[in-house]
């Protein structure tokens, strides 16, 4: 009889230690791994891509966890009166036929208002944000013949454009309502070659190196043609 009990209670031990490698598998499911006593096993199919993904989301999150984001109503409302306003006007004087769009250009939270003046040779975009409640004018970038670009998951807005014999690359960032200029690369026919990072000189190494650390994401474009013109039907249509 003894013998019979003792087995009985190993028996139970084994369904028991069975359901209990249950529970933690599906609790591991739930959290996207397989948790094994001490080891991690991850689940099937989930690449180390994903898993990247999954990681540069977090550190963008905290980048931005402090950061005051503005309601989609506060922003449609501000900038849908301010073009309504021709608030943009004493910014840009003799433009006739500026266009616009809005976007997070710099991928912190909060859209933008952007404004591009014309097709002309160097012009890019000029870039207004909402602070405390009011439309400020954060500065202009360059472009080619009416374009702009930026990085948003790396915060970077790019000013750019090759003419008469001068190029100019330059990453600017977007902070408390001003463009604030990362690190810039210019070169003439007169003057050589310049490099600087922070406003500050410095040597062709160290701009590279820069640029390898900070520009890594997708860039996003957009010109003249495909902004829309400042009417009231496209107010309507892409701001409220």
């Amino acid at each position: 009889m003894m013998k019979k009990d003792n087995k009985i209670r190993k028996n139970n031990r084994g369904i028991k230690g069975v359901l209990l490698a249950l529970v933690i598998i599906l609790l591991g499911i739930g959290t996207g791994e397989l948790l094994v006593y001490l080891g991690v096993v991850k689940i099937p199919g989930l690449s180390q891509s994903e898993t990247d993904e999954k990681t540069v989301e977090s550190k963008s999150a905290k980048k931005n966890s402090g950061k005051t984001q503005t309601s989609d109503q506060e922003w449609k409302t501000a900038y849908a009166q301010f073009l309504r306003n021709g608030g943009y006007k004493s910014d840009m004087p003799g433009c006739d036929a500026p266009r616009f769009f809005v976007y997070d250009v710099d991928g912190d939270g909060s859209m933008e208002l952007m404004i591009i003046r014309a097709a002309y040779s160097v012009v890019g975009g000029d870039v207004y944000t909402l602070v405390n409640g009011k439309v400020v004018h954060a500065g202009g970038t360059s472009g080619t013949y009416g374009s702009f670009a930026s990085y948003p998951s790396d915060g970077l807005l790019l000013s750019s454009y090759g003419h008469m014999g001068v190029d100019l690359e330059e990453y600017f960032t977007l902070s408390d309502g001003k463009l604030v200029s990362q690190a810039r690369w210019i070169s003439s026919f007169t003057d050589g070659e310049t490099w600087y990072l922070n406003d500050q000189e410095t040597i062709q190494e160290a701009y590279e190196n820069w640029k390898e650390e900070h520009v890594n994401g997708e860039i996003f474009a957009i010109e003249y043609n495909d902004a829309h013109p400042i009417t009231e039907e496209n107010i309507q249509a892409y701001v409220k």
